[in-house]
This record gives structure tokens, C-alpha cells and sequence, in this order.
């Protein structure tokens, strides 16, 4: 299933990995770190050899490393990792992290989709007036919140 969500781009645009037993998150490459817009650490690699995360889990306390931690991290790192909830007796699961519940829905990804198209708008006329990227806005706003069947909504 991840394979999938990274063919097709998502990873990038709202999956984040929660942790269970950390054996399926790639420390250094998946988003799974409650942080910025990748999910992933901002520590540099360096030399470091560890891959999943279910190496920085202690098997004993079934938490955390916490000197392990520190020492891999930068502080700011860390302190995020610290506060991810542990469940050692479940599986890593992937997340709509665009949704409290973590659920996928259409609407969430019609955001998502919404707020990239403006995103690439911005970067594309930022040589030019902005006002285009908020007419474009009014104009989905408006058609939104009219008051007309859904359909004719979708039609427009």
C-alpha cells in the first residue's frame, strides 16, 4: 500500500505514517515526524546506519530510546519524536494527516488539491499580480457558496 501512495504522489500531498512497531517507517525518508510540511526528520543523515524506526524503540520499556534519540537528533527533532505515541503490539498505518480521525475523504483531497493548484498559481504568476490567484479564489468561493443543488455545483 505505500508503494502505492509514493507512485502516485501522495506522500508528498497529506499521508503520514503513524507509528506501531516502526518496522515498515523508513526514519530518514517517510513522513511520520508531526512536523513542517514533509513529516520527516530535519536532521541531516550524516553517516548515521540506523533505517527503520522501530530501531529507535526500546523493546524493554516498549517507548522510546530516549538517549538514542538525543544523540541521533537535533533538539528540535527529538522533542518531536518524543511526544509520538509507541504501540508496539500494532503495525505502522499510513494516515490522511488532512483529517483530525486521520481518515481519507474526498473532500479533504479536493483541499489538498485546491490549496497545491494555488500554491503552483502563486509560484507561477508571482512575476505578475497576485490579484489572479485571489479572483480565481473568489470565484470558486462564490460558486461554493451559492445557494443551488450540489450538481450544478460540480457542473460549474
Amino acid at each position: 500500500m505505500a508503494k502505492y501512495f509514493e507512485r502516485a504522489g501522495l506522500t508528498e500531498k497529506g499521508v503520514v505514517w503513524s507509528v506501531g512497531n516502526g518496522d515498515s517507517i523508513r526514519i530518514w525518508e517517510d513522513p511520520w515526524v508531526p512536523q513542517g510540511a514533509t513529516k520527516k526528520p530535519i536532521t541531516p543523515r550524516r553517516g548515521n546506519i540506523l533505517t527503520r524506526v522501530s530501531e529507535l524503540i526500546n523493546p524493554l520499556t516498549e517507548d522510546w530510546d530516549d538517549e538514542m534519540v538525543r544523540a541521533i537528533f537535533w533538539e528540535e527533532d527529538a522533542q518531536k519524536i518524543l511526544t509520538v505515541p509507541v504501540h508496539l503490539e500494532m503495525d505502522d498505518i499510513l494516515a490522511w494527516h488532512y483529517d483530525l480521525k486521520g481518515m481519507f475523504s474526498v473532500k479533504s483531497a479536493y483541499r489538498v488539491f485546491c490549496d497545491d493548484q494555488i500554491h503552483r498559481s502563486k509560484n507561477d504568476w508571482a512575476a505578475s499580480s497576485s490579484s489572479n490567484v485571489d479572483d480565481v479564489e473568489k470565484v470558486w468561493s462564490l460558486i461554493w457558496n451559492m445557494q443551488a443543488p450540489s450538481r450544478l455545483k460540480h457542473f460549474l
